[in-house]
């Protein structure tokens, strides 16, 4: 594992040189990090070309974007493309042939699915996460925290549309292009732990476990509330879910520092059924690396505001060191992770 972390690391350190660099932050440039290394990770292999033909010349640093950008479109508004030129890296994709390609997404998948998602917001947002309980021991469709449209079940889609297979409900891709779009960005989001599960408090700032409250007085579990992912944790003029996205200076230094001009890792085979058991294994670990991320945090009472239900969160001595150290370990994953999925999927 050490040896491929310090492989990992030596790509990140040739990569620093064509990415952008004023704002790191896994929603947008930690993206395009993850997006490269699984770029060069793939050259010379049958996938690598399969890819490149199918993004027609863009990158897959260029394109990791693209499902973050389907958040501009609203559906409230008649499904009109907003914020253009607010985001960086949704700007390769503001043309009318892309926005309208981003239109037609997220209105198809919202009308499929809407009408009986958990979340009352359009589904396209939901496929960026899932929402467990700390104290769940893994993942599973249909239970708490999970959703027909999650994290989970929407990079499980992606990877069947790119096999060719029966993509299930509600998901509808028109094109091999936006699957992998999709599947680039998701493995990602996948590996940053705040999106996959989150802490539950009471009113008074207490950790509740909300699978052992809904079993109990009827009517209880209306007293606790999710905590969105950390969103909804503030501390000084920010959140922690934005702590957990944002890559520091700090980050990029110590994988630069760590890197050794290694020769790249191999990428293993993975049979059919480890594609298809992926997104679900990798949900679990990060559920495990959840925990850690909430590990010795503590919360004051709960306020309301205008955007829903806030808590206080006071972080814990070398906390911000504790976020660093995993994010230098999540994002390679990510990287390798990707590249040996894509190399499978067009072995």
């Amino acid at each position: 594992m050490l040896l491929l972390t310090r492989r990992l690391c030596a790509l990140f350190l040739s990569l620093t040189l064509i990415l952008p660099s004023p704002v790191w932050a896994w929603g947008a440039d930690g993206h395009e990090i993850v997006g490269a290394m699984a770029e060069r990770l793939l050259q010379n292999t049958r996938a690598a070309e399969r890819v490149k033909l199918i993004l027609g010349g863009r990158s897959m640093a260029q394109v990791a974007g693209w499902a973050d950008c389907l958040k501009n479109v609203s559906p409230d508004l008649q499904f009109e493309y907003t914020n253009p030129g607010r985001y960086v890296d949704c700007k390769t994709f503001e043309n009318p042939e892309d926005i309208a390609v981003l239109t037609a997404f997220v209105k198809r998948n919202h009308d499929s699915c809407f009408a009986t998602a958990k979340s009352r917001e359009s589904c396209h947002k939901h496929y960026h996460y899932t929402d467990l309980s700390l104290s769940q021991s893994s993942y599973q469709a249909g239970e708490f925290g999970s959703a027909g449209e999650d994290i989970v079940q929407a990079l499980a889609a992606s990877i069947a549309y790119l096999r060719g297979e029966t993509v299930p409900a509600p998901f509808h891709f028109s094109s091999e292009r936006e699957a992998l779009y999709m599947l680039i960005h998701l493995v990602g989001d996948l590996h940053q732990p705040l999106h996959v599960a989150g802490v539950y408090l009471d009113a008074d700032g207490q950790v509740v476990d909300p699978l052992s409250v809904s079993l109990s007085v009827a009517g209880s579990a209306s007293t606790i509330s999710g905590t969105q992912g950390g969103n909804a944790l503030q501390f000084e003029t920010t959140n922690l879910h934005s702590l957990w996205d944002k890559v520091s200076p700090n980050v990029k230094e110590q994988l630069q520092m760590q890197a050794q001009q290694q020769g790249l890792a191999a990428l293993p085979m993975m049979s059919p059924e480890q594609i298809r058991l992926a997104p679900q294994l990798w949900a679990n670990e990060s559920l495990i690396d959840a925990r850690k991320a909430f590990e010795g945090l503590s919360f004051g009472k709960k306020t309301n505001t205008p955007r829903g239900d806030r808590w206080n969160v006071e972080l814990p001595l070398k906390y911000r060191e504790r976020v660093e150290q995993m994010q230098i370990v999540e994002i390679n994953k990510a990287a390798f992770r990707l590249a040996a999925l894509l190399n499978s999927i067009y072995a």
